[in-house]
């Protein structure tokens, strides 16, 4: 049994010092995976909400509407350099809006949305987990370690939770580039029958993998991952988003948010 390949792939291409990076990771998974690529760049100021920009007085808006097109050009330029010596074709599109929103329309029938990590703090971000929940598409977040390494080690956060298992699911073809994979679970959140059960899961996917269970620690689980990431070269992380709602993990926290704050590349689910 094999895992399907990606054959749609969308870029966030939101203008920032990421892009370049995104777009590289992408002409990669591209390639391999035989899939179509289509670049997505919108650009909404941070200082204005769309209900402000019709209420706003118009010269302003133009200013800041011409700022935005200077950052999406930007962002075009960098495009037009990465792409010039490669084989693969990709679809640019452009255009003054909310990011999270575009992004929304492109991704819904996409088989894998790729982001990066915040870029220009004057221009909206999307928020990649709500990506992944609001079109039900995975969500690759590129990292800041190379990208090689990225794709070379994977550590698979588990949690005995639906979310982990749409992100395993999910990440099987980016699974079978890795030459070593460990699945992590920390406390009681997850038990070693279930470890065994995933490592048996992507034994029938012929992958190779070990597992490792964590006790409870002062840690807390993102750390735990993280600190296993980032100590044993692990450059691809592999776990399921929310999993008990927005409102909860912002007022108590949880182990998005944490793992939002980190710089890791990883492929979520939701």
């Amino acid at each position: 049994m094999t895992a399907e390949k990606l054959r749609s792939l969308v870029v966030d291409a939101t203008p920032g010092a990421g892009v370049e990076r995104r777009i590289e990771a992408a002409l990669q998974i591209a390639g391999e995976q035989e899939a179509a690529l289509s670049i997505v760049c919108a650009a909404w100021p941070a200082s204005m909400s769309i209900a402000d920009a019709l209420v706003q007085n118009p010269v302003h808006s133009m200013v800041q509407e011409q700022d935005m097109r200077s950052a999406i050009a930007t962002s075009r330029s960098t495009f037009d350099r990465v792409v010039k010596d490669s084989p693969l074709s990709a679809e640019w599109c452009d255009g003054v809006g909310d990011p999270g929103t575009v992004l929304r329309e492109h991704g819904l029938l996409a088989d894998l949305i790729v982001t990066g990590l915040p870029g220009d703090a004057n221009i909206v971000q999307a928020d990649p987990v709500d990506l992944a929940a609001s079109t039900g598409t995975p969500v690759l977040r590129v990292g800041a370690a190379p990208l090689a390494q990225g794709f070379r080690r994977g550590l698979i956060g588990w949690k005995d939770c639906r979310e982990s298992r749409c992100a395993l699911r999910a990440a099987l073809p980016l699974l079978r580039r890795c030459e070593s994979i460990l699945i992590v679970g920390v406390g009681d959140e997850t038990s070693s029958e279930c470890l065994s059960a995933v490592e048996r899961y992507l034994s029938a996917h012929q992958l190779d993998a070990r597992q490792l269970h964590i006790p409870d620690n002062e840690k807390g689980a993102a750390a735990t991952m993280t600190e296993i990431a980032r100590r044993e070269g692990y450059g691809l992380l592999v776990a399921g988003g929310r999993s008990q709602g927005r409102w909860k993990e912002r007022i108590f926290g949880g182990v998005t948010e944490e793992l939002l704050k980190t710089d890791l590349t990883w492929l979520m689910a939701n």
